[in-house]
């Protein structure tokens, strides 16, 4: 999850990447429809979508979740999994291999952003 001027950023980093290269077709056109922008309650509270609560594996007794900062953004995680993801750095439960290629892609393509030079006065580093 990224504050709105962060994403902003990250959004306009994503708009001048090359488009026009099959690894960035596919990267975006698997992963950016699946961001979405969410909100909080009035009590400060980040609401989770029930794609969020399927990607998390919530529900069936698993409702904890784990927020962890990370500078500029946050990570939301199945709090379940996240003691493997603090000491291995990746989740290693067994997901279905179109989650893994999801993950491989996002990399692929928050690598290539963050590479971009920002704009003047943008909010990422």
């Amino acid at each position: 999850m990224f504050p709105i001027t962060n994403w902003d950023d990250l959004q306009s980093r994503l708009g001048r990447l090359d488009y026009i290269t099959p690894d960035f077709l596919e990267a975006t056109r698997c992963c950016l429809p699946r961001m979405e922008r969410t909100h909080t309650d009035p009590e400060g509270r980040i609401m989770l979508t029930p794609e969020h609560h399927a990607w998390l594996r919530l529900g069936a007794g698993k409702s904890r979740i784990m927020v962890v900062g990370m500078a500029s953004r946050l990570e939301v995680w199945n709090a379940d999994e996240w003691p493997q993801v603090e000491v291995t750095g990746r989740n290693t439960v067994t997901r279905p291999a179109a989650d893994l290629e999801y993950d491989r892609m996002l990399e692929h393509l928050m690598r290539a952003a963050m590479a971009t030079p920002a704009l003047p006065g943008a909010a990422l580093p």
